[in-house]
């Protein structure tokens, strides 16, 4: 099958920030068995950029309107959607678009509770027009393969012997304003008082606020899979309870617990012991509820003091991430795509 991609109006594209890294993952996915195209770009596995032809966007055009693809799947391009002539068109659920959402062949979600809002017809920022959608589907997002085990690597050993600590969490990943990542700070001070030796690593492009503990820095995203691997914990936070989160898939593949929203529990599982409640505190919006602070503190004490538990938690966890593999994740798009495409 040949399939046009189109994000926006991105040309040259890089997996470097968090949509771009999940759409990356998402193309590699699809191109297993199918012929794709970003911005008219062949997408292939072992790449890491994809740029586009130096007629771009002309050709792009040319292309969709002239029905060259068998199916199109396109995000945040509304004007090029709907000149689109084809039954086989698709459009990704973010950013909401009531015209597009009626004229796809299926609105596409990332996660299976992104997806029953749609169908459900609930009023929120995702379906503002609280519209019930029946032509919906989940994309579940993908993990890249350079995720994985590797705290055997002498990489990840140089690694893990810069951050300077006996027990490591780490927090990788763009800090936004609604994360409570004062609050974790606040935790870890909590945790230092019982056992020094933890060291907090974040990993982020943002300035952080500066704290004894802590150590900050700037890290490729091609190393990423080497800093989690050198962590003990990872811990996540994050305002949206819809779109999944690719973070915790990643930590997840390489066989480190995180400790996560409860909401993230569709990922993770209803049972996993390291969710707590994300709850806002009533005297500071940047901060988490001390029902939640306590509840990350009683979790990371508890994996200081029980190895065992930690080992257990990351078989688990590393026998989860195979539905999200770039292997099964192939096979379901490949599935979904012959069952809707005519």
């Amino acid at each position: 099958m040949k399939i046009h991609y189109q994000y926006s109006t991105v040309k040259t594209f890089r997996p470097t920030k968090g949509d771009y890294i999940n759409e990356h993952n998402t193309l590699l996915a699809l191109s297993i068995f199918n012929k794709v195209y970003f911005s008219g770009s062949r997408v292939f596995a072992d790449k890491k950029t994809f740029n586009p032809p130096k007629n771009y966007p002309e050709t792009i055009v040319t292309r969709c309107l002239a029905s060259e693809y068998d199916a199109y799947i396109i995000r945040a391009n509304a004007k090029l959607f709907r000149a689109i002539n084809s039954k086989n068109k698709f459009w990704i659920a973010s950013p909401y678009n009531k015209r597009c959402f009626e004229e796809a062949k299926a609105i596409i979600t990332f996660t299976k509770a992104w997806e029953d809002t749609l169908r459900k017809g609930i009023q929120c920022s995702l379906n503002p027009d609280g519209i019930k959608y029946k032509n919906v589907i989940t994309f579940h997002q993908t993990i890249n393969p350079a995720f994985k085990p590797l705290q055997s690597h002498e990489k990840t050993k140089r690694i893990r012997k810069s951050f300077g600590g006996e027990f490591i969490i780490g927090y990788l990943g763009k800090i936004k304003t609604s994360d409570k990542y004062l609050s974790f700070i606040r935790v870890i001070n909590r945790v230092k008082e019982k056992y020094p030796g933890v060291k907090f690593v974040v990993g982020s492009t943002n300035k952080i606020v500066d704290s004894e503990g802590v150590f900050s820095s700037k890290f490729n995203y091609f190393d990423i899979p080497y800093v989690i691997s050198a962590c003990d914990l990872t811990i996540s936070d994050g305002a949206s309870a819809l779109g999944g989160k690719l973070k915790t898939l990643e930590s997840m593949a390489c066989g480190v617990p995180i400790i996560s929203p409860r909401y993230r529990k569709e990922q993770l599982g209803k049972k996993y012991p390291l969710l707590y409640d994300r709850e806002r505190s009533d005297t500071n919006k940047n901060l988490l509820s001390e029902k939640s602070e306590e509840q990350i503190y009683q979790i990371i004490i508890n994996s200081i003091e029980n190895p065992r538990f930690v080992k257990n938690q990351s078989r688990y966890l590393l026998k989860k991430s195979k539905f999200y593999s770039l292997k099964e994740s192939s096979e379901r798009l490949r599935n979904d795509l012959e069952r809707l495409v005519e």
